[in-house]
């Protein structure tokens, strides 16, 4: 079998790290898997994966505007009919708006599957403070209309399905594999050990406007009073506009910023909670790669996701959106009071075993439904 992941690039984001995983999952089970990058864009070391491509566009932004969607479309056009000279493609599998774009534009007779990874309606809704931004963006999410698509968690499958505007002709839902005695293994690595004395809770995301970082810097604001000796710890790429928030809430010296690293399960598994404060997410890998390093976490009752995550397990660790002074509470409940994670107990340990999820993605690639 030989199947082709499509992503724009491979920068800090969640969904290029499932897509990586995803790439080296199927080439240990024996398929043929190419992973093709339509940006030179990367963060994440690549060197040790086979049949990666990468275009050669500096970046994937405007990609779909006319000229450049038109050559980028065309650059891919070669890179699959590459890839299929030996033997014709069975499936792809696009991740993110502009891989849909180029992808649904190829003349190929694989079958094609649009991976969704965040919320499509809280998505729309934050881009309407610029018209032009959220007719643009409105038209790629109109390239899901009448194709298969893949919801990385039930509650975003039910969205899609829900929105008489897009009628995909069918939603599968597959969740992002995660490898808990791998997680647990590179969380202790020795020579990756954290090297902080300090208390400290932990946020890991990019710096974007849907992650709600106003939100948590209040939140540690007001924790501070509690607990003046208390870290925050963020795991994301450091830029000026991140250092202004952080400047005008008076916390450089309690907020340690280490830049993006390439294993975080060391920082996860020594804080003392991690925290999510999102409008909107997908199925937040973070939080379940908090579960597998045993530590508890608090988040917001985002779509879609961490409720899912949570249910049966740990509802009680939700909070709602937009609130730093119900997240500090909780965060603070929780500090005070530290709850065990039993990671056998919680019911998504199953559906997010890498070797189900493969066979899923393979199932659909075969033709069947997942």
């Amino acid at each position: 079998m030989k199947i082709v992941t499509v992503i724009p690039t491979l920068t800090s984001g969640g969904a290029e790290k499932v897509c990586l995983r995803l790439h080296q999952l199927m080439l240990d089970a024996g398929i043929e898997s190419h992973l093709v990058v339509l940006s030179q864009q990367a963060h994440y070391r690549a060197d040790d994966f086979p049949n990666l491509h990468f275009l050669p566009l500096d970046t994937p932004k405007n990609i779909d505007f006319f000229v450049k969607r038109r050559r980028a479309t065309a650059l891919l056009q070669q890179v699959c009919d590459e890839i299929a000279r030996s033997a014709p493609i069975d499936a792809i599998f696009s991740h993110l708006d502009e891989s849909h774009l180029l992808v649904a534009a190829l003349q190929t007779d694989a079958a094609r599957h649009y991976v969704v990874h965040t919320s499509v309606v809280e998505e729309l809704r934050a881009s309407r403070r610029g018209l032009f931004k959220h007719r643009r963006l409105l038209r790629k999410k109109k390239v899901l209309q009448g194709r298969s698509v893949i919801a990385v968690s039930a509650g975003l499958a039910d969205e899609i399905r829900s929105l008489d505007w897009l009628r995909p002709s069918q939603v599968t839902t597959i969740l992002n594999p995660l490898d808990a005695e791998q997680v647990a293994r590179e969380a202790r690595q020795q020579d990756q050990q954290v090297e902080l004395n300090d208390d400290f809770i932990l946020h890991i995301g990019r710096f974007a406007r849907a992650k709600r970082h106003d939100v948590l810097f209040d939140a540690f604001a007001q924790l501070q009073q509690r607990h003046p000796a208390l870290k925050l710890v963020l795991l994301t790429r450091v830029s000026s506009k991140l250092k202004k928030q952080l400047r005008r809430r008076n916390l450089e010296h309690s907020v340690i910023t280490p830049g993006l690293v390439q294993n975080p399960y060391p920082w996860i598994r020594q804080a003392k909670l991690l925290v999510l404060s999102s409008d909107f997410e997908g199925f937040p890998n973070v939080l379940n790669e908090a579960l597998m390093c045993e530590t508890p976490f608090v988040s917001t009752d985002c779509p879609h996701g961490p409720r899912e995550i949570l249910a049966s397990f740990h509802p009680e660790w939700l909070v709602p959106r937009n609130s730093p002074t119900q997240l500090a509470d909780k965060i603070d409940q929780l500090l005070q009071q530290p709850p065990q994670v039993d990671l056998q107990r919680w019911p998504l340990l199953d559906k997010v075993r890498p070797d189900a999820v493969v066979a899923e993605y393979i199932k659909l690639a075969a033709g069947g439904q997942a």
